[in-house]
C-alpha cells in the first residue's frame, strides 16, 4: 500500500480504518508508512498531539519493562508503547520494521517445525513451555515477595 492510499481518519471509525490500512501495508515498510502518514498535515514538531503520543509511548514502554517479570501482557504492551512512538519518531519506526521482518522469519521456522511434529511431540513441547512459564512465574513471585 502506498502512502497516498492512506485515508484521512475521521473521529468515528477512524481507528478501525487506520488499523485495516496498517494491516494491509507491506511488512518491511509498515511502521515507516504509518510514520509518514502521521506526519502529513502537521508541521509543528511540538504539537500537543505529538507530545501526548511520545510521552504516552515512553510511559507505556517503560512501565511494561518494569512490570515484565509479573504475570500479564508485559512484552505485548511494551511493543504497543513502541508502536505509539513509531508514529512520531522515524528511527523507532525503522527499528520496528526490522524487528517485524526478523520475527516473521523466526515464526515461519517454528511453524514448519510444528507442522512436522507428531501429536505426542506437540504435547511434549506444550508441556515444556508450560513448565518453563510456571517456573518463571514462581521465581518472579519469590523475588518480589521474598521467601
Amino acid at each position: 500500500m502506498r502512502l497516498s492510499s492512506w485515508k484521512i481518519e475521521s473521529m468515528s471509525g477512524g481507528s478501525r480504518r487506520s488499523w485495516q490500512q496498517f494491516k494491509e501495508s507491506r511488512p518491511r515498510n509498515r511502521f515507516q508508512e504509518r510514520y509518514h502518514y502521521r506526519q502529513q498535515g502537521s508541521s509543528n514538531w511540538f504539537s500537543p498531539r505529538k507530545v501526548v503520543y511520545i510521552m504516552g509511548g515512553i510511559v507505556i514502554a517503560v512501565a511494561s519493562l518494569v512490570l515484565a517479570p509479573l504475570p500479564g501482557p508485559g512484552w505485548a504492551t511494551f511493543f504497543i508503547g513502541l508502536a505509539l512512538l513509531a508514529g512520531e519518531i522515524l528511527f523507532v519506526a525503522r527499528f520496528l520494521d526490522s524487528i517485524e521482518v526478523n520475527l516473521r522469519k523466526i515464526a515461519l521456522v517454528f511453524r514448519d517445525v510444528w507442522r512436522e511434529l507428531s501429536p505426542l511431540g506437540r504435547m511434549f513441547i506444550v508441556m515444556v513451555v508450560l513448565l518453563l512459564a510456571a517456573t518463571l512465574m514462581y521465581a518472579a513471585l519469590r523475588l518480589i515477595f521474598g521467601g
